[in-house]
Protein backbone atom coordinates (compact mmCIF):
# COMPACT_ATOMS: atom_id res chain seq x y z
CA UNK A 1 0.00 0.00 0.00
CA UNK A 2 1.28 3.63 -0.87
CA UNK A 3 1.81 6.34 1.52
CA UNK A 4 -0.87 9.36 1.41
CA UNK A 5 0.76 12.36 0.48
CA UNK A 6 0.91 15.21 2.92
CA UNK A 7 -1.47 18.18 2.17
CA UNK A 8 1.42 20.53 1.27
CA UNK A 9 3.10 17.91 -1.19
CA UNK A 10 -0.78 17.49 -2.90
CA UNK A 11 -0.25 21.15 -2.87
CA UNK A 12 2.85 21.15 -4.96
CA UNK A 13 1.84 18.69 -7.42
CA UNK A 14 -1.23 20.33 -8.15
CA UNK A 15 0.38 23.46 -8.79
CA UNK A 16 3.06 21.38 -10.72
CA UNK A 17 -0.04 20.15 -13.26
CA UNK A 18 -1.49 23.46 -12.95
CA UNK A 19 1.55 24.90 -14.83
CA UNK A 20 1.83 21.95 -17.19
CA UNK A 21 -1.65 22.70 -18.78
CA UNK A 22 -1.27 25.78 -18.86
CA UNK A 23 1.96 24.67 -21.08
CA UNK A 24 -0.59 22.93 -23.05
CA UNK A 25 -0.53 18.95 -22.20
CA UNK A 26 -3.63 17.58 -22.75
CA UNK A 27 -5.08 14.24 -19.61
CA UNK A 28 -4.12 12.38 -22.28
CA UNK A 29 -0.20 13.18 -21.74
CA UNK A 30 -0.80 14.22 -18.20
CA UNK A 31 -2.14 11.13 -16.50
CA UNK A 32 0.82 9.17 -17.42
CA UNK A 33 3.33 11.21 -16.88
CA UNK A 34 1.62 12.24 -12.91
CA UNK A 35 1.65 8.53 -12.52
CA UNK A 36 4.71 8.28 -13.65
CA UNK A 37 6.37 10.59 -11.82
CA UNK A 38 4.65 10.42 -8.60
CA UNK A 39 3.75 6.97 -7.96
CA UNK A 40 0.40 7.27 -7.84
CA UNK A 41 -3.17 5.48 -9.75
CA UNK A 42 -4.44 6.53 -12.87
CA UNK A 43 -7.69 7.70 -10.50
CA UNK A 44 -5.39 9.79 -8.04
CA UNK A 45 -3.60 11.34 -11.52
CA UNK A 46 -6.81 12.49 -12.67
CA UNK A 47 -7.93 14.06 -9.41
CA UNK A 48 -5.05 16.64 -9.46
CA UNK A 49 -6.13 17.79 -13.35
CA UNK A 50 -9.69 18.22 -11.56
CA UNK A 51 -8.25 20.74 -8.24
CA UNK A 52 -6.19 22.01 -11.12
CA UNK A 53 -8.65 22.54 -13.12
CA UNK A 54 -10.83 23.94 -10.65
CA UNK A 55 -7.86 26.13 -9.98
CA UNK A 56 -7.51 27.51 -13.36
CA UNK A 57 -11.63 28.34 -12.79
CA UNK A 58 -10.87 30.55 -9.69
CA UNK A 59 -7.86 32.51 -11.63
CA UNK A 60 -10.36 33.14 -14.35
CA UNK A 61 -12.94 34.32 -12.24
CA UNK A 62 -10.90 36.96 -10.32
CA UNK A 63 -9.31 37.71 -13.12
CA UNK A 64 -12.94 38.75 -14.99
CA UNK A 65 -14.22 40.34 -11.51
CA UNK A 66 -10.67 42.55 -11.82
CA UNK A 67 -11.54 43.40 -15.72
CA UNK A 68 -15.08 44.24 -14.62
CA UNK A 69 -14.14 46.59 -11.49
CA UNK A 70 -11.58 48.26 -13.77
CA UNK A 71 -14.01 48.75 -16.70
CA UNK A 72 -16.12 50.36 -14.54
CA UNK A 73 -14.01 52.38 -12.80
CA UNK A 74 -12.64 53.62 -15.75
CA UNK A 75 -16.33 54.47 -17.38
CA UNK A 76 -16.57 56.51 -13.84
CA UNK A 77 -13.58 58.44 -14.68
CA UNK A 78 -14.52 59.35 -18.13
CA UNK A 79 -18.28 59.99 -16.69
CA UNK A 80 -16.83 62.22 -14.33
CA UNK A 81 -14.73 64.29 -17.24
CA UNK A 82 -17.80 64.76 -19.59
CA UNK A 83 -19.04 67.68 -20.26
CA UNK A 84 -22.29 67.31 -22.48
CA UNK A 85 -25.59 65.47 -21.48
CA UNK A 86 -25.57 63.46 -24.75
CA UNK A 87 -21.47 62.26 -23.43
CA UNK A 88 -22.90 61.47 -19.97
CA UNK A 89 -25.98 59.55 -21.33
CA UNK A 90 -24.07 57.26 -24.20
CA UNK A 91 -21.11 56.36 -21.07
CA UNK A 92 -24.24 55.57 -18.58
CA UNK A 93 -25.43 53.12 -21.24
CA UNK A 94 -22.60 51.64 -22.27
CA UNK A 95 -21.89 51.19 -18.44
CA UNK A 96 -25.71 49.39 -18.56
CA UNK A 97 -24.90 47.16 -20.87
CA UNK A 98 -22.03 46.11 -19.53
CA UNK A 99 -23.64 45.30 -16.61
CA UNK A 100 -26.28 43.48 -18.55
CA UNK A 101 -29.09 45.88 -17.11
CA UNK A 102 -30.36 45.95 -20.71
CA UNK A 103 -32.73 42.62 -22.07
CA UNK A 104 -31.58 43.75 -25.25
CA UNK A 105 -28.39 46.24 -25.86
CA UNK A 106 -29.06 49.31 -27.19
CA UNK A 107 -28.55 49.65 -30.58
CA UNK A 108 -29.21 53.40 -30.57
CA UNK A 109 -31.29 53.10 -33.79
CA UNK A 110 -35.67 53.04 -33.50
CA UNK A 111 -36.12 49.68 -34.25
CA UNK A 112 -34.73 48.94 -30.40
CA UNK A 113 -36.72 48.02 -27.81
CA UNK A 114 -35.27 50.40 -25.68
CA UNK A 115 -36.13 53.58 -28.28
CA UNK A 116 -40.14 52.26 -28.56
CA UNK A 117 -42.55 54.69 -26.95
CA UNK A 118 -45.93 53.80 -27.63
CA UNK A 119 -49.04 56.58 -27.06
CA UNK A 120 -51.18 54.20 -25.45
CA UNK A 121 -54.00 56.98 -24.92
CA UNK A 122 -55.35 56.55 -28.34
CA UNK A 123 -55.11 51.93 -27.94
CA UNK A 124 -57.92 49.56 -27.96
CA UNK A 125 -57.90 47.22 -24.63
CA UNK A 126 -57.05 44.62 -27.39
CA UNK A 127 -53.71 46.45 -28.13
CA UNK A 128 -52.56 47.10 -24.97
CA UNK A 129 -52.79 43.29 -24.36
CA UNK A 130 -50.93 42.38 -27.31
CA UNK A 131 -47.86 44.86 -26.42
CA UNK A 132 -48.19 43.83 -22.68
CA UNK A 133 -47.35 40.47 -23.59
CA UNK A 134 -44.48 40.99 -26.19
CA UNK A 135 -42.95 43.30 -23.45
CA UNK A 136 -43.03 40.27 -20.97
CA UNK A 137 -45.75 42.43 -18.73
CA UNK A 138 -47.81 39.44 -19.31
CA UNK A 139 -46.31 36.65 -17.72
CA UNK A 140 -46.33 33.01 -19.09
CA UNK A 141 -49.70 31.84 -20.06
CA UNK A 142 -51.39 35.30 -18.85
CA UNK A 143 -54.93 35.60 -20.48
CA UNK A 144 -56.56 38.82 -21.54
CA UNK A 145 -59.41 39.91 -19.55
Amino acid sequence: MMKRADAATVKIRVQAVYRMILEGWTNHELIPHIVATYKIGPRQARQYIRRANKLMDKVLESARDRSLAFHIAARRAVLRDAKRADEKLRILRDEAQLLGLYDHGPTGTKDDPIYNVHDVRTMTDDELWSLAKRGGGGGAGAQAP
